[in-house]
This record gives structure tokens, sequence and C-alpha cells, in this order.
């Protein structure tokens, strides 16, 4: 799907605020994020104590980075604001965090607020956020309306399991607290199906 999407996104003109959602998705979704972890709550709530903002990104290496930091002070399971750093690592693939974040940050004015906001100054809010991306997902022949600003997490989760990562990693790079994250992980309908073939095959 995010393939599908960046196809759309590097379409000319490729526009700083495209730039900018493009690294909104990738931060969500290597991130194990929520949207309201990235987004702004409001056109008009911003609190740089509790919500992202660019101080609280860093690289490993300016000269050549290989990891991005994300210090996420505060989210809905953390109520006392204990706050967490996510690491984002570059993957040399065509979907990559740092790829998609760096260039936007290069682009982004130096001024104080939240992390992402578009170039006329107004936030990224979570609302918007969701309508952008259901706008790129229709552009790159997607229905949308499945998604919605928890998809990227979902995605995450579902994707890491996919790929046989272990349920302990999964569960501490989602912040779980338990093993309830297994209910976010949608399974394709061919791989329940194929386990009738495999309980056939075992009682034969």
């Amino acid at each position: 799907m995010l393939c599908k999407v960046w196809d759309i996104v590097r379409t000319p003109p490729t526009t700083p605020d495209k730039l900018m959602i493009w690294a909104a998705m990738n931060v969500c979704f290597f991130g194990f994020l929520r949207a309201g972890e990235v987004c702004m709550p409001s056109a008009t709530s911003y609190d740089p104590t509790w919500h992202l903002c660019l101080r609280d990104v860093s690289v490993d290496s300016h000269a050549s980075p290989t990891k991005a930091f994300i210090n996420i002070k505060a989210s809905k399971t953390d109520p006392f604001r204990q706050g967490v750093t996510i690491t984002l690592g570059k993957t040399d693939q065509q979907l990559c965090p740092l790829t998609a974040l760096l260039p936007f940050i290069a682009l982004r004015n130096t001024q104080p607020g939240p992390l992402f906001q578009f170039t006329d100054g107004s936030f990224l809010t979570r609302e918007k956020f969701v309508q952008e991306v259901r706008r790129l997902l229709q552009s790159a022949g997607i229905d949308p309306t499945p998604y919605s600003g928890h998809s990227f997490r979902i995605g995450a989760a579902t994707t890491a399991a996919r790929v046989g990562m272990d349920a302990a990693l999964i569960q501490t790079l989602g912040r779980w607290r338990s093993s309830a994250y297994q209910l976010y992980i949608k399974i394709p309908r061919e791989s329940l199906a194929s386990v009738s073939k495999a309980m056939a095959t075992s009682n034969s």
C-alpha cells in the first residue's frame, strides 16, 4: 500500500506538503505510532511540552544518518508523561522512514511549532491527516474507506507478524502492555483458509 502511495507522492509536482504527509505516514508506520501522537488535536492547539515538535527529532549522525530518534513526550497510555524514544532505522529500500522524514525536515522552516505543519503554517491535525491519507489512497487506486488514524499502527503490527517478527518485540515496539496487540493483527483470508488444508493434512 505504501509503495503505491509513494508513486503518487513522487509524481510531479512533488510539493513540500505532499512530502510532509508522506513523512508523517512513514513515522506512524515504522514507529508503530497513533496518529494522535504525531498530529495536533486541533488547528489551534499546540503545547510544546506535550506535542511533537522539531526538537523532538534527532539522528545518530548528521553526515550519514542511519537512525532517527523521535521523542514522544506523552500518549494515551502514558498519562504521567514519562515519555518514550522511538528509534527509526535506515532500510536502504524504497520504503524508508529516514528518506521520508529527513528530506521533509530539510525543507521545513525552522520556526517553532509542531513538527508536521503545512507550508502556510497551519498544523497537521488528526482529521486533516486522515483526510490527506485517504486522498492519496484514492489517487493510488486504493479504497480509502477502511483507513483511519489508527491504520498505520495496525498495519505495522500486521506487517511485523507477517514477516515473522517475535511477538515480544512487536509488543515492545507498539508499547502494548499486554497481548491485546494481537487483536490489531489482520490475518489475510488466504492464510485463514490454508488452516483447513493444514489440519486435514495432519489428520490424513
